[in-house]
């Protein structure tokens, strides 16, 4: 936050050297409010570097676990006969959690990097998941691998994954690099969620990854990318290790009004995430699904990773619909949440009976 008219002005301001900018009034108003309590202190004292880490500025002014506040407990009255049915469906399918997450794992991960403008198409996620189950998966237990395990596996080269788009004799070489780089994000993300399908079900009724995982897996979905080569990179400062919480406040140019709380409050502010989590883990007042609503947009609110954190439908439904949460109003994302995962376990459920 350094002082906070600076903090201000660096967090609001673009980065073009020579030219006049333009501040949205409306955002420093905004951003004024949300740190009333800092602005009252000196910027030098213990106690502003204190609040500061803290986050507690932002977190008291969203309550991003307020889940009266955003509606969730009202949703979850609304679409009780939907989580019904979910959960009727669900007790009465035959195949293992761990394959059908793992049937589900091409298609989840072509939409985790498509949302991120990937190119490749959801057969060629196919192609790339194929290839995996007859090299890594094949010859690694992923059931049995942590994630610093995990972070050790060598992974399939990009090119051999995916020969038919990588032939330098037919691109360019500019446009090569990019399908490559386009390939390990994908193959990153298969791999990643393929683990994760392998070690949920090893420990049911447990409220879900840390943080050491979080940092973990943040790492894998960089390797091979050019933000492996940006964390990694020689440069001037406090060098963080890959797969740390982003050292840099973030913003988006076309909703100003949205407001990422500083790097120097996300550490503590995923601390609180993780331990609400757990908790209304152990409380069971919100159906799982409903939890995982709030629980996504308590964490994409953070932002707590320099990439982006996107999961989706199409891209401008889903976009949508994750900004109104954000806003308060979770509505349509929660519909699109539980009627996707309705539409799933109406899938399996037919599958068994053909």
């Amino acid at each position: 936050m350094a002082h906070s008219r600076f903090a201000l002005r660096r967090f609001c301001l673009p980065k073009t050297p020579g030219l006049r900018t333009y501040v949205n009034p409306a955002r420093i108003l905004f951003l004024k409010e949300i740190y009333a309590e800092a602005r009252k202190l000196d910027p030098r004292s213990e106690e502003y570097k204190v609040l500061e880490r803290s986050g507690d500025c932002w977190y008291n002014y969203f309550q991003p676990d307020n889940s009266e506040r955003y509606g969730y407990h009202e949703l979850q009255k609304e679409y009780s006969d939907v989580l019904a049915e979910i959960d009727s469906l669900r007790s009465s399918i035959k195949t293992p959690v761990s394959t059908i997450a793992k049937t589900l794992v091409p298609e989840y991960a072509h939409q985790s990097v498509k949302i991120e403008s990937n190119s490749l198409s959801l057969s060629e996620s196919v192609i790339i998941s194929d290839a995996l189950e007859s090299t890594v998966f094949k010859s690694h237990d992923f059931a049995s691998l942590n994630i610093d395990d995990l972070n050790h596996v060598d992974f399939p080269r990009p090119h051999d994954l995916l020969p038919s788009r990588l032939s330098t004799k037919l691109l360019p070489s500019a446009i090569s690099e990019r399908v490559m780089t386009e390939v390990a994000e994908l193959r990153n993300h298969i791999i990643v969620s393929h683990w994760i399908a392998e070690m949920a079900p090893r420990f049911p009724g447990t409220a879900g990854l840390d943080e050491d995982d979080l940092h973990g897996l943040n790492a894998l979905m960089l390797k091979d990318t050019p933000s492996e080569k940006f964390w990694t990179a020689p440069t001037w400062g406090k060098k963080s290790p890959i797969g740390s919480y982003r050292n840099l406040p973030i913003s988006v140019v076309s909703s100003p009004m949205q407001v990422f709380p500083y790097p120097q409050e996300v550490p503590n502010l995923m601390k609180k995430f993780i331990t609400w989590r757990n908790d209304a883990h152990a409380q069971k007042e919100l159906h799982p699904l409903i939890l995982a609503c709030q629980a996504t947009i308590y964490f994409f609110s953070i932002h707590p990773f320099q990439d982006g954190n996107g999961r989706g439908w199409s891209r401008e439904d889903y976009l949508r619909s994750v900004s109104d949460a954000q806003n308060g109003r979770p509505r349509a994302f929660v519909n699109l949440m539980l009627s996707t995962q309705l539409d799933m376990m109406r899938t399996f459920k037919w599958r068994e009976f053909v």
